[in-house]
């Protein structure tokens, strides 16, 4: 998983909906276990050193740096080339020789002495022969030097941890997305444990923040009428709003005539909690099922003129997640 989930869905079944939602929690949970472990810590600091300027340069400097462009390489190509030179050879060869310290060989040597292979030679040999300068002549003369310094270590740990499925998980989320999940509380719940509308926080019909205003009635163009919570009941924690086939007459809210009494086929429920809970922001979260063939909606409103959100909508044939707007009629009782 390379980003957090969020919870930006459309409608899904209950059990896709509960594993999503264990999916989130378990994400940040764990984003918050890997922000405290040794591994990002040593991840960061390593990180701090191995993506500066300086480290990377070096890097670079070491991989790239040919042996015959080093002062080494330069050195013991002036230190060979003098030493194979006839001259430097012949005077060698006297200088160990038993004739060495006779007047003619004396002269002849002194003359070699003058000659720049002979002195090259001499100058650097003791140099090439110490152990400081074989140490770094192997250095440099090994085209993987980069990989026996202390460096290339950090370089391949900061490789290693940023390869680890904790680290590049944490790397890919959104801390500002983390945190403004865990900013939520809970601020209303609902297990539907009661057993009558008078015993719930649900409220029959419409909301308004006018008390004036009537709140149980339907709409002209509706074919239920609205039943005053007599068509909602609980049973097993499951909130059942019905739509029954019934001929009734009630009162309905004509756009021109206000209201008129209507004879209604069929009686429904509208429910709210506004008197339980209101909010201006958050999240909504709500498992609903809609049977059979009749339209029903899961929506937020306001008690004044406001558009209604609708977060669930079944025409009768297929469950949808609409966000559309519907000016909230007013009228006097």
């Amino acid at each position: 998983m390379s980003r957090l989930i969020n919870l930006s869905k459309d409608t899904m079944t209950t059990a896709r909906f509960e594993q999503h939602i264990e999916e989130v929690k378990n994400a940040i949970k764990r984003y918050r276990q890997v922000e405290q472990s040794e591994e990002l810590r040593e991840y960061n600091d390593l990180k701090k050193i191995v993506e500066s300027s300086e480290f990377q340069q070096k890097k670079k400097y070491l991989l790239e740096r040919k042996y015959r462009d080093t002062e080494e390489g330069k050195t013991m190509r002036t230190y060979l080339g003098a030493k194979v030179f006839p001259s430097t050879q012949k005077y060698l060869a006297i200088a160990d020789s038993s004739v060495k310290d006779k007047p003619i060989f004396k002269r002849t040597q002194a003359w070699r002495l003058s000659l720049k292979p002979v002195k090259d030679y001499l100058q650097l040999d003791e140099l090439v022969n110490s152990d400081e300068f074989k140490e770094r002549n192997a250095f440099w003369r090994n085209p993987k030097r980069w990989y026996t310094t202390p460096e290339s270590k950090q370089d391949e740990r900061y490789t290693q941890l940023a390869a680890t499925d904790d680290i590049k998980f944490f790397l890919a989320q959104d801390p500002k997305q983390i945190a403004q999940w865990e900013a939520y509380s809970t601020l209303w719940a609902d297990e539907m444990d009661w057993m009558t509308m008078g015993q719930s926080d649900w409220q029959s019909g419409f909301y308004y923040n006018n008390k004036n205003l009537k709140t149980d009635h339907s709409y002209f163009n509706e074919q239920q009428a609205n039943n005053k919570g007599r068509n909602t009941s609980t049973m097993n924690s499951v909130l059942k709003v019905e739509t029954k086939p019934e001929l009734v007459h009630a009162a309905a809210w004509h756009p021109t005539k206000g209201f008129v009494d209507k004879e209604f086929s069929f009686t429904g429920d509208v429910i709210q909690t506004a008197e339980k809970f209101q909010t201006s922001k958050g999240i909504f979260l709500a498992k609903v099922r809609a049977v059979g063939s009749c339209s029903a909606a899961l929506y937020l409103a306001t008690g004044d003129k406001q558009p209604v959100i609708t977060m669930m909508h079944s025409d009768g044939q297929a469950v949808s997640r609409q966000v559309r707007q519907r000016l909230t009629q007013h009228y006097k009782t």
